[in-house]
């Protein structure tokens, strides 16, 4: 199989001999890692001496699928008379963070739903908000307080508060809102896969039990409001630890919530699988939280993609793609 990878830092192309990047439900950035030669990091290294909040993107082209990161950190390794250099660094929605953006102060002084305050905190950063893929809900005025918050911060507070996460484009200055239960935990079994994957394309898997309180019913607090969220009407006495927010202003926030809540609780299990990364073989990139099942000779299951790495190293000068994807699959009934 023939792979192409092309790269650019600060728009100067180079040759890497290695490349690493990864996204997970539980933060909001890719995370990737370019690796180069002396002579390859010569001819970029006058774009890395500038200010913070200047550096140059690192864009990696693999057969024309594009990804994308800030070249915030510069290592070398030296082994004899061979130098080698790593440039790693986090998604263009990491100017979001406490390393770029000013805190804010206040309060949200009208009433508006929450993805218009995502956009007010996106407002004149060059980011923009790509999907919002979760229930919308008023938040009234005088509610939120965004005092000493980072744009990301006040983002990521809304994403949790409605059982979502943030996620970062993989190469362009944009962000959504999905939810991380697509499906609710105990719905996997009869819900359509996104993604079927068989054995016979898996390099290698492993598996890790989580065992967890087992709930079935949960309440949310927000301000004076109390609501109950549970799983069947009848068999309601597993009642998780009360949650409070000041952001469970709306139903169309804490039922998802609520639901996300009861999916975390119970006996999952933690499955990483290496496979290639190739149209050939029908194997797409991973996205977060979608559903996949694995045709598994000891049974077939489902489960919610938490993370994705994609790994890119040279075999006798020809480059191997590699993608390793977390899935959480879900055993409680």
């Amino acid at each position: 199989m023939h792979n192409v990878i092309t790269a650019t830092v600060g728009g100067i192309q180079v040759d890497p001999t290695g490349f690493n990047i990864k996204a997970d439900t539980n933060g909001y950035c890719w995370q990737g890692s370019i690796e180069l030669t002396a002579s390859q990091y010569a001819k970029i290294k006058a774009k890395l001496d500038v200010e913070r909040g200047n550096e140059p993107l690192v864009t990696v082209n693999i057969n024309g699928f594009v990804f994308a990161f800030i070249a915030e950190e510069v290592s070398r390794s030296r082994a004899f008379i061979n130098h080698s250099y790593s440039l790693s660094g986090r998604s263009i929605t990491a100017r979001l963070g406490a390393d770029y953006a000013k805190a804010q102060g206040g309060l949200i002084n009208q009433d508006l739903y929450a993805s218009q305050i995502i956009r007010q905190q996106l407002a004149d950063t060059g980011i923009t908000l790509d999907r919002f893929d979760v229930k919308d809900w008023l938040i009234p005025a005088n509610t939120y307080a965004v005092t000493n918050k980072t744009p990301i911060a006040v983002i990521g507070e809304i994403a949790k508060a409605c059982g979502g996460f943030v996620y970062s484009h993989p190469s362009e200055a944009k962000l959504s809102i999905l939810p991380r239960w697509k499906k609710y935990a105990w719905e996997l079994a009869t819900a359509n896969a996104d993604v079927v994957l068989n054995t016979d394309v898996i390099r290698s898997m492993s598996d890790q039990k989580r065992t967890n309180p087992r709930y079935n019913t949960v309440i949310l607090i927000g301000g004076k409001e109390a609501s109950e969220i549970y799983r069947n009407r009848q068999g309601r006495n597993l009642i998780a630890p009360v949650d409070s927010n000041i952001l469970f202003t709306d139903r169309d926030c804490v039922v998802p919530k609520g639901a996300e809540l009861l999916s975390d609780s119970g006996i999952h299990i933690d499955n990483n699988i290496k496979m290639r990364w190739a149209d050939k073989y029908n194997i797409p990139l991973a996205n977060l939280s979608e559903i996949w099942q694995v045709n598994d000779p000891e049974g077939a299951w489902k489960g919610m993609t938490r993370s994705v790495a994609v790994s890119v190293d040279w075999d006798n000068d020809a480059p191997c793609v590699w993608q390793t994807v977390n899935i959480d699959r879900y055993l409680d009934s």
